[in-house]
């Protein structure tokens, strides 16, 4: 991934995939930044798939890359476990080229939604494992159906802090609520 510059592409200025909506800080954060890897297309006679952009795009499903880790008080982006090397190096700069953890007040407020998507999960584990519910198992399928609907309200693609809901589940769920929540819902992104 170099770090060369370039007159950019001006070819691709009025072509409409080529934009992404994103607010000011995003903005103002990347500024002319577009680091790519392989060799930098000059030119519109050269095919763009001899580069990759490094920074990952937020409407495909190359979003799957970053999760999100809470500590004490923050809730933060990181790179997903598992992925090789060039795609954490992908992440790890888009983390910091777009400052996805820069602003405190913004790590504060995921961790305060992580919080209550922890709280759906375990009342979802209580209704599971508590007698009483045994007992009533009518009562407890109205009450788990009503956390799996708030969970999936969470995840939907159009909901604020949804990824971080998702990483969520992911990280703090029992296997078949995750297969419930995230498994069993459409995926909306385009």
């Amino acid at each position: 991934m170099n770090g060369n510059t370039s007159e950019g592409y001006w070819w691709l200025a009025f072509d409409w995939n080529n934009y992404r909506i994103c607010g000011w800080l995003i903005n103002s954060k990347k500024v002319d930044l577009f680091p790519v890897g392989g060799v930098r297309v000059t030119s519109p006679n050269s095919p763009l798939d001899l580069e990759f952009p490094v920074l990952i795009d937020p409407i495909t499903s190359q979003a799957e890359l970053i999760t999100y880790e809470k500590d004490e008080d923050a809730c933060i982006a990181v790179p997903v476990a598992g992925i090789n090397s060039i795609d954490r190096e992908r992440v790890t700069i888009t983390i910091r080229i777009l400052g996805l953890n820069r602003v405190g007040k913004l790590n504060r407020k995921r961790a305060d939604f992580w919080d209550k998507c922890l709280s759906h999960i375990e009342e979802y584990k209580q209704y599971k494992n508590d007698e009483n519910a045994k007992k009533y198992q009518a009562l407890t399928l109205i009450y788990q159906t009503n956390v799996l609907k708030r969970l999936k309200g969470m995840i939907d693609y159009s909901a604020e802090f949804s990824s971080i809901a998702e990483a969520c589940i992911r990280k703090n769920a029992p296997d078949s609520l995750i297969a419930a929540v995230i498994e069993s819902t459409p995926n909306d992104n385009p």
